[in-house]
C-alpha cells in the first residue's frame, strides 16, 4: 500500500512539474520603430522580421501570429536608403521594469522605515509618537513611488541605430541589429 501511494505520488508531482510546459516555440519579440525619408511620421507597431543585404523586412503586430508562417502579403519592405534611424525594445520590458521598481522601492522603503524605528516628537505642550509601522508604511509609499519612476525610465528605453540612409553604416550596424529580428530570434 505505502509503495502504491509513493507511486501514485511519484507520477502526480511529475505531472504537476510538467503541466505548463509545451513544445511551443518562444520566440524573443521585440517592438520596432522606423524613421524614413519617405514618411512624414515614424513608422511603428512592427516587429522587424528580417535585415538583408540592402533591405529591412518588417511585419505588423497585427498581422504576426508566433508559429504561424507569415504571408508574404503582410510583409513590408524598406530600403536602406531610406531609413533614417531604427528603433528596439524589448517586449514587456515596461510593465517588467515599472513592477520591478515598484516592488524593489517598496521594500527598501519599509527596509528604512522599520530600521529607524520608533520617535517621541514635543510640539509645544504636547507628545506625539510615530511607531516604526508607520514609518515602514511611509517610507514604503515614497520608495515605490521613486522605484516606479526609475523602473519605468529603465524599461521604456530603447535601443537606436542611426542609418541616415547610408548603406555603409547599415552593414556595420547590421550584426547587432539583427539580434532584433524574428528570423534570428526563432529556434
Amino acid at each position: 500500500m505505502k509503495s502504491l501511494i509513493l507511486i501514485t505520488s511519484a507520477l502526480l508531482a511529475i505531472q504537476i512539474f510538467s503541466f505548463g510546459q509545451s513544445d511551443s516555440i518562444k520566440i524573443k519579440l521585440y517592438d520596432s520603430w522606423y524613421d524614413l525619408y519617405s514618411e512624414d511620421k515614424r513608422q511603428c507597431d512592427l516587429y522587424t522580421y528580417e535585415l538583408s543585404d540592402s533591405t529591412v523586412i518588417v511585419v505588423a503586430k497585427k498581422k504576426y501570429n508566433p508559429g504561424i508562417m507569415t504571408d508574404p502579403i503582410d510583409l513590408q519592405i524598406f530600403p536602406v536608403e531610406d531609413i533614417n534611424t531604427m528603433l528596439f525594445r524589448k517586449k514587456g520590458s515596461k510593465a517588467t521594469g515599472f513592477l520591478t521598481g515598484l516592488f524593489t522601492g517598496a521594500a527598501l522603503g519599509v527596509i528604512v522605515g522599520l530600521g529607524i524605528g520608533g520617535t517621541y516628537y514635543d510640539i509645544g505642550e504636547s507628545t506625539y509618537y510615530s511607531s516604526a509601522g508607520f514609518k515602514a508604511c511611509f517610507y514604503g509609499l515614497v520608495g515605490a513611488g521613486i522605484g516606479i519612476a526609475i523602473g519605468g525610465g529603465v524599461g521604456t528605453a530603447k535601443k537606436d541605430f542611426i542609418i541616415n540612409g547610408n548603406f555603409g553604416n547599415y552593414q556595420k550596424l547590421k550584426p547587432d541589429m539583427s539580434k532584433y529580428s524574428i528570423r534570428y530570434n526563432t529556434p
